[in-house]
């Protein structure tokens, strides 16, 4: 367990961030190609959601944490798990 915010703000961007984003890319592509579409309200329901999608892993990778290190929250320690 890191006692540092900054350190495990960084040990989870190495664990998970690769993953989110590679996520974020497919789902975004998915619902992008909505757009090829013939009907006019399932072409604007696939680009609102694919930019939905982008603006979300956005502010996922480079608003939360440093709003996360500005607010510090204080989380009671954890328990050790048997």
């Amino acid at each position: 367990m890191k006692a540092n915010p900054e350190e495990a703000l960084i040990a989870s961007f190495a664990d998970v961030g690769k993953s989110v984003v590679i996520t974020t890319i497919l789902l975004f592509a998915g619902f992008f190609v909505m757009i090829l579409g013939s009907i006019l309200p399932t072409q604007m329901f696939g680009m609102l959601t694919a930019f939905s999608m982008g603006f979300a892993v956005i502010g996922d990778m480079f608003v939360l944490p440093p709003l996360i290190l500005i607010f510090r929250p204080v989380l009671p320690p954890l328990e050790p798990q048997c």
